[in-house]
């Protein structure tokens, strides 16, 4: 892996050069001057170390233009799709790495879309950090960059969705999708939500600003357009554009029920049935939505659930078969390489959370801990070493 580290600045009143310290806490590691401005200047740092979910290491970058001081930070990875025994992966500074995640919708108990508090919404990456869980799928919302700060500093990877929308399309496809993969002509506008020429064009502005607002942060390292067919339109298009903006992250094309062949992950989701996978051994394999299970004391048991549990204890059983009996077997056969969870907490008509919507956690931790470390060891054993 090249350390190096790529930096532009843009200035304004005649300044042409600037200069650029880089501190590990409070050490001063490098510095350089007269860097010029406007431009991509690349820098060799090969002492910094490389950001992981193990070790989070994130360096502190203050940059001096005349009389003006800028304060960030930035984290070495690089993430990749890689060919091993024949069957692709999803590579972290170029190797296999298994990711184990929750979808996570961004809602609160308290704030709805907004947590009552910063200190909660680390409080809350941190007790998924706990559990074992790497990854989060940051589901059809866009976070406060703090929010990504988080993710950075504690070692979490993220998957983006992009925003999403559309016109209603036909309830046959709602129906048929949880049980049959579609393969429908997403350039038939009209029936995929997107007749309206300004929507499609509204989508892509978006889509392109979401790239371009995110692309510093360090944990994100797969962006996903398209989610189940919503509003989905010239999808290996929208993938080629997003490429043009960002080619150093992983691309999930369609995620779910509208498999159009690209993207960098086989992405399948499963309700309603057991998991069973089958690698098309052209991308990585990864199990994007899977799950559901809800579970809830009181009331809120009417709530909507792929499976419904009356006690914690047949809620915690059914989903430890789930990943023991379904989800570790594909790893070991199918060379599976990512879970998505779904969800992490309750939202207002779901009970499907792992956590409740004020995130006390439904399952005994150290079961959840268990079954990330099976999944883990499945992964190293799979492709013969760490992971």
């Amino acid at each position: 892996i090249n350390k190096r580290l790529g930096l532009r600045v843009q200035t304004v009143g005649g300044h042409e050069k600037l200069s650029c310290r880089i501190y590990d806490g409070e050490k001063l590691m490098y510095e350089f001057s007269d860097v010029p401005a406007g431009r991509l200047h690349t820098f060799d740092v090969p002492e910094c170390k490389l950001w992981s979910p193990q070790s989070p290491e994130l360096y502190r970058l203050v940059i001096t233009c005349g009389d003006d001081v800028v304060y960030s930070y930035f984290g070495l990875r690089t993430f990749s799709r890689i060919q091993l025994h024949g069957r692709h992966f999803i590579a972290l500074n170029g190797q296999p790495v298994f990711q184990s995640g929750l979808l996570d919708q961004g809602y609160w108990g308290e704030g709805i879309y907004t947590p009552a508090t910063n200190r909660s919404m680390y409080d809350c990456l941190k007790k998924v950090k706990s559990l074992g869980f790497n990854m989060l799928r940051k589901h059809i919302k866009v976070e406060p960059f703090l929010w990504y700060y988080y993710c950075d500093i504690l070692g979490i990877f993220v998957w983006q969705d992009m925003v999403n929308g559309g016109a209603r399309y036909p309830k046959w496809r709602l129906n048929l999708g949880p049980f049959i993969d579609l393969h429908l002509n997403d350039a038939d506008y009209a029936s995929m939500g997107r007749g309206d020429e300004r929507s499609r064009a509204q989508y892509i502005a978006e889509a392109e600003g979401t790239v371009r607002a995110l692309f510093n942060s360090v944990s994100i390292c797969l962006w996903t357009p398209f989610n189940e067919g919503w509003g989905q339109f010239d999808c290996l298009k929208i993938e080629e554009r997003l490429r043009a903006i960002d080619g150093t992250r992983l691309y999930d094309h369609a995620s779910g029920w509208q498999d159009m062949g690209g993207g960098d992950v086989c992405s399948r989701h499963v309700y309603f049935k057991k998991v069973r996978l089958k690698n098309d051994n052209r991308r990585a394999l990864a199990l994007t939505e899977f799950g559901g299970y809800s579970f809830a004391e009181g009331e809120r048991q009417r709530s909507f659930g792929y499976r419904k549990f009356k006690t914690r204890q047949k809620f915690t059983s059914a989903l430890t078969k789930l990943y023991e009996r379904e989800v570790v077997p594909a790893i070991r056969t199918q060379y599976l390489c990512a879970t998505v969870y779904t969800q992490l907490a309750d939202v207002e008509d779901e009970i499907n959370g792992i956590f409740t919507s004020d995130m006390r956690c439904k399952v005994d931790e150290g079961v959840l801990k268990q079954l990330n470390r099976r999944l883990y060891e499945a992964f190293a054993e799979c492709v013969g070493g760490d992971a």
